[in-house]
């Protein structure tokens, strides 16, 4: 994630339409294309999202789920990530604030209790 781009404040988005805009148009890795994946991936129907989750996982199958939510959709612990993407210590600063903004993606380790 080396040259994220503009890290401006979070997007929001009115359809998914939007949201499949921006993730084509807005540089890989910055703010606007990750709020838009975030987006995308809480708002598709399951049958899509566990689709997307097969093939990521197919490619990447030493990515593996940190935790799972009650609808079984994978989370992932922020340093696990990061350590993963083989983040800087300063896109690592900016993925992490991201994250932050994100529901149902990553797991706060604080609040696992809820979600395991």
């Amino acid at each position: 994630m080396t040259g994220c781009g503009q890290w401006r404040d979070k997007m929001e988005f009115s359809s998914l339409l939007e949201a499949f805009a921006v993730y084509h148009r807005e540089p890989e890795g910055s703010r606007a294309y990750l709020d838009a994946i975030a987006y995308i991936l809480r708002s598709v129907p399951p049958e899509i999202k566990e689709e997307f989750y097969r093939i990521v996982f197919s490619h990447f199958p030493e990515l593996k789920p940190d935790y799972y939510d009650k609808e079984g959709n994978p989370l992932y612990d922020l340093d696990h990530a990061c350590e993963f993407l083989g983040l800087s210590d300063e896109d690592k600063e900016r993925f992490i604030e991201w994250a932050q903004d994100q529901q149902g993606i990553f797991a706060d380790p604080e609040r696992l209790h809820k979600i395991q």
